[in-house]
């Protein structure tokens, strides 16, 4: 809805596709790194925990 607030429909569609490509390629990314500490198998649908989750799991290989 923000995007079709500011953006009209072309924000709102270029929004929600933008979106998918994240949930989708993020989770990708996260998979391996949740591997490796043991957490393999916890993704959601949320580009905001994908990112969180492959920032902090890059952080505990460097601390290993």
């Amino acid at each position: 809805m923000f995007g079709n607030a500011t953006g009209g429909r072309r924000g709102a569609v270029l929004g929600a596709f933008v979106n998918g490509l994240l949930i989708s390629f993020l989770s990708a990314l996260l998979l391996p790194v949740l591997g490796d500490i043991v957490f393999e198998n916890t993704t959601f649908g949320d580009a905001d925990f994908s990112v969180v989750g492959i920032n902090i799991g890059y952080l505990a290989q460097r601390l290993k």
